[in-house]
């Protein structure tokens, strides 16, 4: 296309605000990011002590996990330590 067509197919704004790029893919399985130091969760899925493997690999803090037994339900409990 030459110069003077595409200018009337294209119209050039200045000043307009990039909008914020949210995140894409799926949200995050633990919510170990939004911890802070005595901050715990319980979940019944057995592989929670891959949130305290994940957090150390990435250097986010320091995570302990345990086996508990709340209201009946045994699960795990995994605590922000540092």
């Amino acid at each position: 296309m030459n110069e003077k067509r595409m200018s009337t197919l294209v119209k050039i704004d200045g000043n307009i605000e990039i909008p914020v790029l949210l995140r894409k893919g799926r949200p995050p399985r633990w919510p170990i990011r939004s911890m802070k130091p005595g901050d715990s969760f319980f979940t019944i899925d057995r592989n929670a002590k891959q949130a305290v493997s994940y957090a150390k690999r990435k250097g986010i803090g320091k995570f302990i996990a345990r086996v508990v037994h709340e209201d009946g339900v045994k699960g795990y409990r995994v605590w922000r330590v540092e």
